[in-house]
């Protein structure tokens, strides 16, 4: 999560590939795709 919060920070446009990534936790990864999805990361 943080390098794509750190690119967009820095005006990059940030394209998540959902299914090339995984979280920890269920909650803890539901949680980081909506911050992410709120700062401008688009998640296909």
């Amino acid at each position: 999560m943080m390098a794509a919060m750190d690119a967009r920070s820095l005006g990059y446009g940030v394209l998540l590939i959902r299914n090339l990534c995984r979280g920890m936790a269920p909650d803890t990864t539901r949680a980081a795709l909506e911050t992410m999805a709120e700062a401008g990361v688009v998640i296909v």
